[in-house]
């Protein structure tokens, strides 16, 4: 029983995992640099900020990224952020 409830709950795991990741493009600015307070917007209209103490020298111009919860993965590096503001495109309606 024990097994069958870890198996359950690693495939639950997984699941909300691969749900709440989402995979969009940098629209502002550019070039996006990935520094420390920078402020950027997504294609789907939402706007983070990169978290304090962050140092990337990035310069890539609408780069693709994946968000998982506080973290984007751009270029193979994983920097910390902060939603600023919900997405508010009209896709999301």
């Amino acid at each position: 029983m024990k097994k069958k409830f870890a198996v359950v709950f690693s495939t639950l795991t997984i699941l909300l995992f691969i749900v709440s990741a989402k995979a969009v493009t940098i629209q502002s600015p550019v070039p996006f640099m990935g520094m420390s307070g920078d402020v950027f917007t997504l294609s789907d209209g939402s706007i983070y900020k990169v978290g304090i103490g962050e140092y990337n020298y990035l310069y890539s111009y609408y780069p693709n990224v994946v968000i998982v919860n506080n973290t984007i993965t751009i270029k193979d590096k994983t920097i910390s952020v902060s939603n600023v503001s919900k997405s508010c495109s009209r896709s999301s309606i």
